[in-house]
């Protein structure tokens, strides 16, 4: 069997070097990028189980980036996870273009091993705006 893959879209490094050490320290399987635009070129070959994205990025913010993802069929229906030192403010706006959870940094990033183990157990697996 093999380890649920995470795609983790973060602009800053020290942030993502924590993801990626959280992330694998818990079983995963992470791929970590820095843009929204190389998370959409990455999604033509490859299918994450979940997607992992912060919210305020150079170019392609996480808004425009979650509202990408959901409008392409072929990668509409993966989980994604909104971690942002903003999500407080943007959790309507996350889940209107798409978030299925919404996290707030730096606290959430304790708990997304657990967020995404329960995203990957739901029977479905289909976004839905539960804020959980």
């Amino acid at each position: 069997m093999s380890k649920p893959c995470v795609l983790v879209v973060e602009d800053n490094f020290d942030t993502r070097s924590l993801a990626q050490f959280i992330l694998s320290q818990e079983g995963f399987d992470v791929i970590m990028v820095s843009s929204g635009e190389t998370a959409l070129r990455l999604l033509e070959s490859l299918r994450p189980d979940v997607i992992v994205t912060d919210l305020m990025m150079p170019n392609m913010a996480g808004l425009v980036l979650i509202h990408t993802i959901r409008e392409n069929p072929h990668f509409s229906d993966i989980p994604v996870i909104v971690l942002s030192a903003y999500a407080t403010g943007l959790k309507e706006e996350s889940f209107a273009a798409g978030a299925t959870v919404v996290l707030e940094k730096p606290d959430g990033m304790l708990g997304l091993p657990e967020t995404i183990r329960q995203l990957l157990a739901e029977p479905e697996n289909k976004h839905a705006a539960n804020g959980t």
